[in-house]
């Protein structure tokens, strides 16, 4: 199955990160196919990396993992993208690890740099309930009980979601896993802290671009 197009409604309305948060909550997008037990994904178009709002933005994942060219929409008044683990977009398949995890951009353009709390984050995915927060690096991240079930039926409820600002956007971030997967862990959080200083590294050219320990990218 293809990356869906299906957009979903946000809850939230007001303030400017707000709004920008109700746009994030609309637009996780994902495939079924890559989170289906022992099976296979078909072949996407795999990028290194993506340009999004006309180069403003770059999209650059931790390591292993890649940008499906199928999911971008890098235009508009809302930019995504979303990134596998490289291996499944070429192959099918993941050697050395147990669980598949999938990545999400969703970029808005701002002018408010003000990050939002994690209550507002978790807000448009009610009822669900903040495990954990932290704020490291600039970004807000939170891993919330529920909600991973709207990317697709075979994700875990618990992920990570994650908001910075840069160059002029407020950038929401999330990472899912499948059912008991790492990602819903504190692997799910490294993940989200590895993709937002390695864009905001590759955007800004300032920042490291440290990457955790998860899997090696294909040679």
């Amino acid at each position: 199955m293809p990356i869906s197009d299906r957009l979903r409604t946000g809850a939230l309305r007001g303030a400017p990160v707000l709004l920008a948060l109700s746009l994030m909550a609309g637009c996780d997008e994902t495939t079924a196919n890559a989170f289906a037990a022992g099976g296979s994904a078909p072949k996407a178009r795999v990028l290194t990396s993506a340009k999004i709002d006309g180069g403003k933005i770059t999209v650059l994942g931790p390591a292993g993992f890649c940008v499906d060219a199928r999911s971008l929409r890098p235009n508009g008044a809302r930019q995504f993208a979303l990134l596998a683990q490289c291996d499944l977009m070429t192959g099918g398949e993941v050697s050395g690890v147990n669980s598949l995890s999938l990545l999400t951009v969703t970029a808005v353009r701002s002018a408010d740099t003000a990050l939002p709390t994690p209550d507002q984050i978790a807000a448009p995915y009610a009822p669900a309930q903040v495990l954990n927060s932290a704020r490291i690096d600039g970004v807000q991240l939170v891993q919330l009980s529920q909600g991973g079930e709207r990317a697709t039926k075979s994700a875990d409820p618990v992920h990570w979601r994650g908001v910075m600002t840069l160059a002029g956007h407020t950038i929401g971030l999330a990472a899912y896993s499948t059912q008991n997967g790492a990602a819903r862990g504190a692997e799910g959080r490294d993940l989200l802290l590895a993709l937002a200083r390695n864009m905001r590294r590759a955007t800004t050219g300032t920042g490291t671009g440290d990457t955790p320990a998860v899997q090696a990218p294909t040679e």
